[in-house]
């Protein structure tokens, strides 16, 4: 007798994830507010003579691309952008995560990978923009993030702001920044969840020095995928990564050093990126206001 084969199920989406309370939204307000104050400023924050984002603002490369969406995907994961198969032209931006352009020795190894993928038909969720033809992913190579709550962030995004400040000044500064983050500034004892959210930004300093081209880029977060919930990995291909020659990066060498590592290793040969996606199954196992761990 045949067994029957094993069908996964996964847990549906379901708008209730994305209510946001009144609350929320002033919280929102003041996250951008404060965002939009440290741009007007970012110039002099990162003495450059141009305003930057406040985050990823120090761009590596900005690349042509293809984004393949293969056939006989399953129905559950051929949702939306991944329904129908084909070709579509795309543009991809690595970077460094941080909120400052300096030299890459200050800045740390958390970079992010950006896609566009252009010619997307069908409506687009984001309000104000349902006519757009384009589609978005952002990734950082790191699977976590540093905060699961709205109402922690409207102090940590501050926090994240100035981290150059604090690592400027060495043990001293690092201390600050504890006491600061486990105690939104001295207004509160440390929290079980002002705990989990500071060993999240820690795990950042873990991340190996290489080249940008051999990390796996993650989503962190949980994103929509149609009738379902979902985290997005891009990872590259084994072929690809066989093809770097320039494995190592020291940042003590000199003032650029990503960068041309980058630049000189696409001029060599193309590169390509696997799109994975990870439903969710089990909330209770997969929690997904859960993103720090």
């Amino acid at each position: 007798m045949l067994k029957k084969l094993f069908k996964p199920k996964y847990a549906p989406y379901d708008p209730k994830y994305i209510e946001l309370s009144a609350e929320d939204e002033r919280n929102i307000q003041t996250i951008t507010d404060d965002i939009k104050n440290y741009i007007a400023r970012s110039d002099k924050a990162s003495n450059v003579n141009y305003h930057t984002r406040d985050a990823h603002a120090k761009g590596y490369v900005a690349l042509k691309a293809k984004f393949e969406i293969l056939d006989n995907i399953p129905k559950e994961y051929a949702q939306g952008l991944y329904a129908k198969s084909g070709i579509h032209d795309a543009v991809i931006r690595l970077s460094n995560g941080s909120s400052r352009v300096f030299s890459d020795r200050k800045l740390g190894f958390a970079q992010g990978l950006a896609i566009k993928v252009f010619d997307v038909p069908g409506e687009k969720l984001a309000p104000g923009e349902e006519d757009s033809t384009t589609f978005d992913f952002n990734f950082i190579n790191h699977p976590v993030f540093f905060c699961n709550r709205i109402e922690d962030y409207t102090y940590i995004s501050k926090l994240f702001l100035e981290l150059p400040k604090y690592t400027e000044k060495g043990a001293k500064g690092k201390a600050q920044l504890a006491f600061n983050w486990l105690t939104n500034y001295g207004s509160r004892l440390p929290t079980k969840e002002s705990f989990k959210t500071f060993k999240a930004i820690g795990g950042f300093t873990t991340i190996e020095a290489k080249n940008t081209l051999l990390y796996d880029f993650h989503s962190q977060g949980v994103v929509r995928h149609g009738n379902y919930m979902a985290k997005i990995r891009a990872t590259p291909t084994a072929d690809s990564v066989k093809k770097v020659t320039r494995r190592d990066v020291d940042v003590d060498a000199r003032e650029e050093a990503m960068r041309p590592l980058i630049i000189e290793e696409i001029r060599e040969h193309d590169y390509q990126f696997d799109i994975q996606i990870q439903l969710c199954r089990n909330l209770k196992k997969q929690p997904i206001d859960e993103i720090t761990t």
